[in-house]
């Protein structure tokens, strides 16, 4: 026996409700796999395949995070991710893979 179920709930809204969120990471394959399940989050999503493109993009638009891929650092710099000085005076948080 089936019941039809009427529900006057509304879908919850998508998680991300619209956040702007970089992905930084030079393997095509990576970048998109990251935007696609961020975006079917909810979230907007802009991408770049190098640290200086990543630059690039935080310097022209505000993103609410940045995800940076392993290989996207260019190297260290006393510990830490070459971009990390850049950011050090942003708003944006940033996740370090």
């Amino acid at each position: 026996m089936h019941r039809n179920i009427i529900t006057s709930e509304k879908p919850s809204p998508p998680r991300g409700g619209g956040r702007h969120v970089l992905v930084v990471d030079p393997d095509p394959g990576v970048t998109e796999l990251l935007a696609g399940a961020l975006e079917l989050a909810g979230y907007r999503v802009g991408t770049a395949g190098t640290s200086a493109e990543g630059m690039i993009r935080l310097a022209q638009l505000r993103f609410d995070l940045v995800v940076w891929g392993g290989a996207a650092y260019g190297g260290l710099v006393k510990g830490r991710p070459a971009p990390w000085r850049f950011l050090a005076g942003r708003a944006s948080p940033s996740v370090w893979e």
